[in-house]
């Protein structure tokens, strides 16, 4: 290889000189380089991500506080009406309530207007956890104010 090298006019030498030269200061450095800056990028969108789920954290500590400042005994004898009214009570969303209607014995449909739909979330999940309620059916649409997080709600719960 230096013999072929030394067989070259001068010219010719130059031109493998430079070429040997940018090899070394270009296509190094961005195979060394390029790894580093998508590392750094996953790790800020990783830190970004972690950031909002603290806030996010902060936020539901918050909801869960203030629904246990405000506990309401509620035994499973109670009827239906009176389990859905003091749950919406205790998680603040009484206010959003149109319409509460027994269908039978065993059912209930509640509409809702301009409802936090991470409250509603929580509210029907502890209906399924403590008074085994389930959601039967379940109409979601924006809310009339088109805020972000509020949702009208029609939901038929059956014991």
């Amino acid at each position: 290889m230096f013999q072929f090298l030394q067989n070259l006019q001068k010219r010719e030498q130059l031109l493998v000189a430079i070429f040997i030269f940018l090899i070394i200061t270009l296509v190094i450095p961005l195979k060394i380089i390029q790894p580093i800056i998508e590392k750094k990028e996953s790790l800020n969108n990783r830190i970004n991500h972690l950031e909002w789920s603290l806030t996010e954290i902060k936020h539901l500590k918050k909801i869960n506080s203030s629904s246990n400042a405000s506990e309401i005994e509620i035994t499973a004898s109670d009827s239906l009406v009176i389990i859905v009214d003091r749950m919406l009570r205790k998680y603040d969303i009484l206010s959003s309530l149109q319409r509460s209607q027994p269908i039978e014995n065993n059912e209930i449909r509640i509409d809702l207007t301009d409802v936090s739909f991470n409250k509603l979330i929580l509210f029907l999940s502890e209906l399924k956890s403590n008074f085994n309620l389930d959601v039967k059916s379940a109409n979601f649409t924006d809310s009339q104010f088109n805020e972000s997080g509020f949702v009208n709600a029609s939901i038929s719960l059956i014991y």
